[in-house]
């Protein structure tokens, strides 16, 4: 499911076990951070533990993108053609 500016979401994956179940709200999408690995960040409203690199051991408000699954319950238009139904 697709995340976006104040979404829920379910931290499903970390570096840091403690960041794993946290129930976040996402803020801005913030690309890349120097000194962070991934380049898919999202504000999010709780602290994440950082593990490694420059913030290794604090806590940082941003969380991957690809560490985070939807829970809103946001539905995504799927499109098909009458044809793709009809076989």
């Amino acid at each position: 499911m697709k995340i976006e500016f104040g979404c829920l979401a379910l931290v499903i994956n970390s570096h840091a076990e403690e960041n794993i179940g946290k129930i976040v709200t996402v803020g801005n999408f913030v690309g890349e951070i120097p000194g962070i690995q991934n380049n898919d960040l999202w504000q999010v409203d709780k602290g994440m533990r950082a593990t490694g690199g420059v913030y290794d051991g604090q806590l940082i408000y941003f969380q991957s993108e690809s560490y985070l699954m939807r829970i809103d319950g946001f539905k995504e238009e799927i499109k098909t053609s009458e044809k793709e139904l009809v076989k």
